[in-house]
């Protein structure tokens, strides 16, 4: 198997409400939009969202990091197994931006919105082409040995943003009665 074509879209997601901080306030959500065909024809998909203040990337910077691919990364290689795959996404790194924040580079997180979204799109094609499901890529990783057991729960948070008093109140006793046991709250 190999890349035959990667196609990326900016869409704006609208939120079903406006989610308020201290930082700014959003009523959509930017989104990459990856779209991974390989050379046989079975297409994958992957998303991610980028956040200046998470990664120090914005659409703006992913598109830039996209645009100067080339046909020499590891990428273009091709590969017939999950083990394979996992091996030449290990080998990948994407090209770096001279504008790229010095802060986020040095903690190592600047590219991961951009580079997410082309993994998930190549994960999503590949396990698609082998009519397998996207977790037996977790068989051959040691690290990811303990979120193959299974679970008695799984673990989901509420989130808090900026809103008057009354209703963060009222959403808090929501979160509580309806079992929540952990909640994010955006400051």
């Amino acid at each position: 198997m190999r890349i035959a074509r990667l196609s990326a879209y900016q869409v704006a997601v609208p939120l079903r409400r406006k989610i308020k901080h201290a930082s700014f306030s959003r009523s959509e959500s930017q989104s990459i939009i990856v779209r991974c065909e390989l050379d046989d024809g079975t297409t994958g998909w992957g998303e991610s969202v980028p956040r200046e203040y998470v990664t120090g990337e914005s659409v703006l910077s992913v598109f830039s990091q996209y645009e100067m691919l080339n046909a020499q990364s590891p990428l273009s290689s091709s590969w017939n197994t999950l083990p394979e795959l996992h091996s030449l996404l290990q080998q990948w790194k994407l090209p770096e931006l001279k504008e790229a924040p010095p802060e986020y580079v040095k903690r190592g997180c600047f590219g991961n919105a951009a580079r997410c979204a082309i993994e998930l799109s190549l994960l999503d094609a590949a396990t698609r082409a082998m009519q397998t499901s996207l977790s037996a890529i977790f068989t051959h990783l040691d690290s990811a040995q303990e979120l193959l057991q299974p679970q008695k729960s799984v673990r989901y948070s509420a989130v808090l943003t900026s809103m008057r008093p009354i209703k963060q109140y009222s959403l808090a006793a929501l979160y509580r009665l309806t079992g929540f046991q952990h909640c994010k709250v955006k400051v």
